[in-house]
């Protein structure tokens, strides 16, 4: 579980490591990967100062009088090193960050946010948002959620770790040349901070981590991919990676044509998940069936897909990565979109 907002040192605390521009050298528990580091790790936010322009903006939204206030907060800290079977090519540390801020006041909404995470520009996106609620028609709006019960990865952020970095790809590099292929490829890692209030009492955080190694390798007139996702570098098998690149460009030299026609065959996880992306990005979400735009509208109850196929929702299965916790701050929950073949519900605010 992530640590409570009520162990954080929040009130009255001062955050000595934390500089004027909004980077912060903290070091929360609870990492991802457990290697050991020597590089000094610079975040673009941590829970504690993420919480301090959270509480701010709600604090200026209540002092100007809007009934509801509700601040989203999210900062990323990106690793990204490209390659080839020669020399590195591309070594990239990137954070970013935005505080979006929404403002209810009788029955108008208005929301604004900032890319720049100090008081400042927090204080001026709240102005922003209350001028945008002014001049917006009034509605019958829902109540924003209360305090919810939430199930928490509590993760913490990935490690620089540069060490395991260069042996992950040298342990490509190496395999590729001892196959004759040329390569290339990525070492990637994202870690992103989520963090949501609201003027009814809803506070909730979690890191939601990435880690991905790449490869392609070529021989003659052969090719081969492969790819590993997880939510950690150490649970990625950059040898085994590389091994599978290779292996295809060698085994797929001297192709040879194949006539049109149906055929079975066997797809990796990574091409299934490409074949899925845009079916389920745009497919079962309420609001395309309602606009007629997605291949469920209308067909909720029938035969979609094979009688072999059924998917999911679960933000929990050991395999996916991302929120748990949706843009609102509720729980996420499993839902099942297909089964058997037949379309069973939507997902929906």
């Amino acid at each position: 579980m992530a640590e409570p907002f009520s162990r954080l040192p929040f009130a009255g605390a001062s955050c000595p490591d934390a500089s004027p521009l909004g980077y912060d050298t903290h070091e929360p528990a609870g990492r991802a990967d457990t290697a050991p580091h020597t590089a000094q790790e610079v975040r673009m936010l941590d829970p504690v100062r993420a919480q301090r322009l959270a509480e701010l903006a709600l604090r200026l939204a209540a002092r100007a009088g809007a009934d509801e206030a509700e601040v989203a907060v999210e900062a990323q800290d990106e690793e990204l090193n490209r390659f080839t079977h020669e020399h590195p090519v591309q070594n990239v540390l990137r954070g970013t960050a935005c505080v979006a801020v929404r403002v209810r006041s009788g029955g108008r909404q208005g929301k604004a946010s900032t890319g720049t995470p100090t008081e400042e520009a927090v204080a001026r996106t709240v102005e922003r948002a209350l001028a945008v609620a002014k001049l917006s028609p009034a509605a019958d709006l829902p109540p924003l959620p209360g305090a919810q019960s939430h199930a928490l990865r509590g993760r913490g952020p990935l490690r620089a770790d540069p060490e395991a970095t260069a042996a992950a790809v040298g342990s490509v590099t190496d395999a590729a040349r001892a196959a004759g292929c040329r390569a290339a490829g990525i070492h990637h890692g994202v870690s992103t901070l989520r963090l949501l209030m609201n003027s009814r009492g809803l506070a909730v955080h979690d890191w939601d981590t990435v880690a991905q190694v790449s490869v392609s390798a070529f021989r003659d007139d052969g090719a081969g991919w492969a790819c590993a996702t997880g939510d950690g570098h150490a649970r990625l098998d950059a040898p085994a990676v590389a091994a599978r690149a290779v292996d295809k460009a060698v085994k797929s030299r001297a192709p040879r044509a194949v006539p049109p026609g149906r055929y079975d065959v066997v797809l990796e996880p990574a091409a299934v998940s490409s074949l899925l992306l845009f079916t389920a990005s745009h497919g079962f979400g309420a609001q395309q069936v309602l606009d007629g735009c997605s291949f469920v509208a209308g067909r909720l109850g029938e035969p979609v897909f094979g009688e072999n196929i059924s998917l999911s929702d679960d933000a929990f299965h050991p395999m996916t990565v991302g929120p748990v916790f949706d843009g609102e701050g509720l729980p996420r929950q499993r839902v099942a979109l297909v089964e058997n073949g037949v379309a069973r519900v939507l997902v929906h605010e």
